[in-house]
């Protein structure tokens, strides 16, 4: 009487899975100053420069690491610019995906901003 349950049931929770899984997730990740901050751009360059990276690429490799840890191995990343601003593309994360990112990368500017202060202070 039941027979298609299990195909029901599966159905339903690709249709589930389709829906929260965003096509594509944009995060403003802000001006190149801010990102070079966030990110330690550029790459040990006061030492040696082991990766010759543009900001961008820096910045999408760090965020690609993140959606490996975060267990999305097969989601992507993809960094631009826009004038002074750069922003990141994600595919394959949940719609929500950049509201807890925003929150990161605004407490790396508090972060910054702590420290910077410390240092000024004679603290650090």
């Amino acid at each position: 009487m039941h027979k298609y349950s299990g195909t029901a049931a599966a159905l339903a929770a690709l249709l589930w899975v389709s829906t929260v899984q965003a096509a594509e997730v944009r995060v403003e990740l802000g001006s190149s100053e801010r990102v070079a901050r966030l990110f330690a751009y550029p790459n040990n360059c006061s030492v040696i420069c082991y990766r010759d990276w543009t900001l961008e690429q820096t910045a999408e490799h760090y965020l690609g690491q993140s959606l490996q840890r975060d267990g999305y191995p097969d989601a992507t990343v993809k960094v631009s610019r826009d004038g002074d601003s750069l922003s990141a593309s994600f595919s394959g994360v949940p719609n929500d995906y950049g509201a807890p990112l925003t929150s990161l990368l605004n407490a790396g500017d508090l972060a910054f901003d702590g420290a910077s202060k410390l240092n000024g202070d004679g603290k650090w």
